[in-house]
């Protein structure tokens, strides 16, 4: 069972990394080594890669508690009752948001288009990578349905074998993820970035791993917390700067050491939760900020890109205020005014 404590920062902690989700899908253009280019390194290539990591690791946390059972038959039946539970929480969203989406951006994508000079034709796959199911910033909800599938094997894995499973997973994840470039990925390795992410099979084997041998493991004292954040942040920095030297490694590609902070970042930043829990209207929205906050970062940069007066850095910090700001709001209008609606939109959430 979990803490009271530990609850409210589980909730607190999403709407953060819901936060960071908008940040990682917003950019700019920005010299490299400029105020600007830290900046947007320090916050969407660096502290922001927790929010995925994240959001594997607690689904992996609290599915496993659903498995305290010892009887197979009844594990089995519970495992179909959550793989049910997932039908309509992530591919019914899944299914419908990218076609919103579509509708919602495409006359914004293709204005842009037009007043740049470029043919309608460039409209289309951009709006595809965005928002075809599985494929763009969705990509997340469609793998983790997989890994509800295959969370027995992983539930068994991470009891059978414990730490040595997460070493093996985390040392898979960490190879493929320093050695290979995720952006131009292709072949077996880069099937393993997003197709059948290494990433999340690690991160949602550490959340099962917390809650069969640390339950409360998350609450960490303040000093500690501390630690790892300033650890975790100096990391961050040293990534900046290999990115910066583009120090290569062979194969056109360059070290890649941006993942490596990640947990640092991530226990410093829960460790500083607070335990109280956040107002109603932001922990609840955590799941809508992810489905819907394309839906808005899309037409802001459509617009910003033709408002001259406007810098790479304001605009950046616009365009992900703006995101994340909007997608509340229509989440909390939504559930407000038309509940139904959205609880088929939010996957009951």
């Amino acid at each position: 069972m979990i803490s009271k404590e530990t609850s409210a920062k589980f909730a607190n902690m999403s709407i953060v990394c819901s936060f960071f989700v908008v940040c990682m899908h917003v950019g700019g253009e920005f010299a490299r080594g400029s105020a600007g280019w830290w900046i947007s390194e320090f916050t969407r290539g660096g502290v922001s890669r927790i929010a995925v990591p994240y959001f594997f690791m607690a689904s992996g946390f609290f599915l496993a508690g659903k498995f305290s059972c010892i009887d197979v038959r009844d594990a089995l039946a519970i495992w179909m009752c959550e793989v049910r539970k997932r039908v309509r929480s992530l591919i019914v969203p899944l299914l419908i948001w990218p076609i919103i989406g579509m509708v919602w951006a495409a006359p914004f994508v293709m204005v842009a288009n037009m007043l740049a000079g470029r043919p309608l034709s460039h409209s289309i796959p951009f709006l595809n990578g965005v928002y075809w199911p599985g494929v763009g910033i969705l990509w997340f909800v469609k793998f983790l349905f997989v890994l509800v599938l295959i969370s027995p094997v992983l539930l068994l894995l991470t009891r059978k074998l414990g730490k040595v499973w997460l070493t093996i997973a985390f040392f898979l994840y960490w190879c493929v993820f320093t050695f290979l470039d995720p952006v131009r990925a292709t072949g077996p390795l880069g099937w393993c970035v997003y197709s059948f992410s290494l990433e999340g099979v690690a991160y949602f084997s550490a959340g099962m791993f917390l809650r069969e041998f640390a339950v409360n493991g998350f609450i960490l004292p303040l000093r500690k917390s501390v630690c790892f954040m300033v650890l975790g942040l100096l990391g961050v920095l040293l990534s900046i700067t290999c990115n910066l030297l583009q120090i290569p490694i062979g194969g056109g590609n360059y070290l890649n050491i941006r993942h490596f902070p990640v947990p640092l970042v991530m226990a410093g930043v829960f460790g500083l939760m607070p335990v109280k829990r956040f107002p109603e209207v932001l922990v609840t929205a955590a799941f809508p900020v992810y489905l819907m906050h394309g839906m808005w970062t899309v037409p802001i940069t459509c617009i910003l890109n033709h408002v001259p007066f406007i810098g790479a850095t304001s605009a950046y910090l616009l365009k992900w205020g703006f995101g994340f700001g909007m997608s509340v709001l229509s989440a909390s209008f939504l559930r407000r005014y038309v509940p139904r609606v959205a609880g088929v939109l939010f996957g009951g959430r």
